[in-house]
């Protein structure tokens, strides 16, 4: 059989679309035959596609075939890059103790090869795990080893995707001047390499710094960057969270109809293919906006389904900027006794995570 040429990206991902069903049952058959190598290279090379199109639990079914056959073989370097491919997918459907026992042990695998590729991707992930469980001090030692490995490296790419993370991490640490100077590294690397999937993410971290900043002119003019690269994102997830971000800024420039239209489209972006994560910080944002609009019944509404999103996954930040919108919205809505009820909630989570109270968003 001939093996497909493209012209381009996009008939590319056509094909994959045509055969996906094809090379997924591929992989089953490599399995049943006893094929442990092809199982774990089939599965490699399906694993950035599926992640791509959100497929999130066939990407975390074929992680786990490619870890199982990878131990079979008994050979660490196929195992260190499956326990990798794993890991996210657990980190994306937000299974994160599953993903923080996965990381583990795929960098102590890298530490046995002297892969430091792989110790860097796995110190990286082992950050942001731990900044979406809210241990910001250990968050912050894995991604600093990360990007000192993938300096070590020259691997610029891997690193603006750790500096992004760290940003992320700044930024719900209420450290949002060292934020906004990790993610312009980021967009500097980006545009060295003139590369730009990952310089939406890095605009979008810069324009949240700089927001909480007060800066929301400078904010705008951060989004307005991101905005011109959605149309080429294929992660809705982060399309959505732009435009949340972008109702927040326009609303409190006073541009209402443009925030208006942003809150919708990020609303309508959100689907059931967008990992929880991202949807329970695009609500809170949405929610946010809807408040200081006036809106508060929808707005309690979707501070609820954020804190629902977020508490099943243990998404400490969200949690606690969920229990803070609630009790808002309970305010604005004459409810003072449950509004005082989610107050203290909040307080305490940002507590526990060490945010100062005048450094939340």
């Amino acid at each position: 059989m001939p093996v497909p040429r493209f012209a381009g990206r996009g008939q590319a991902e056509q094909w994959f679309a045509r055969e996906q069903g094809a090379l997924l049952g591929m992989v089953g058959v490599a399995r049943r035959l006893g094929c442990d190598r092809h199982t774990v290279l089939l599965t490699r090379n399906l694993a950035f596609q599926l992640s791509a199109r959100g497929q999130l639990e066939e990407f975390r079914t074929m992680g786990l075939e490619a870890v199982s056959a990878a131990r079979r073989l008994g050979e660490l370097p196929l195992l260190g890059v499956s326990l990798s491919n794993l890991g996210v997918a657990c980190w994306k459907l937000g299974r994160f103790t599953e993903a923080v026992e996965i990381a583990t042990e795929g960098r102590d695998v890298a530490e046995q090869l002297g892969d430091l590729q792989t110790m860097a991707h796995s110190e990286s992930t082992l950050g942001q795990l731990n900044s979406l469980l809210g241990h910001f001090p250990q968050a912050l030692s894995h991604l600093e080893k990360s990007i000192a490995y993938e300096r070590r490296l020259g691997a610029s790419r891997a690193e603006a995707e750790t500096l992004t993370l760290l940003s992320t991490l700044y930024e719900q640490w209420g450290r949002h001047e060292e934020a906004a100077a990790a993610a312009r590294r980021a967009i500097t690397l980006c545009d060295e390499l003139g590369r730009h999937e990952n310089k939406l993410v890095a605009l979008t971290d810069l324009a949240f710094a700089q927001a909480s900043l007060g800066d929301d002119e400078a904010a705008e003019v951060s989004l307005k960057q991101a905005r011109a690269l959605c149309e080429d994102n294929r992660d809705p997830g982060q399309v959505a969270l732009t435009s949340a971000l972008s109702a927040e800024v326009c609303h409190r420039l006073g541009r209402a109809e443009r925030a208006a239209k942003f809150g919708e489209h990020a609303l309508n972006t959100v689907s059931s293919n967008v990992s929880p994560l991202r949807r329970a910080k695009v609500e809170n944002t949405v929610g946010r906006y809807l408040l200081r609009r006036g809106d508060a019944a929808p707005a309690l509404s979707l501070h609820e389904r954020a804190y629902e999103l977020a508490g099943s996954l243990d998404f400490r930040i969200e949690m606690a900027y969920a229990h803070s919108g609630i009790a808002r919205a309970q305010t604005a809505l004459g409810r003072s006794e449950e509004a005082d009820r989610h107050e203290r909630s909040a307080e305490e989570l940002f507590t526990a995570m060490g945010v100062p109270a005048g450094r939340r968003r």
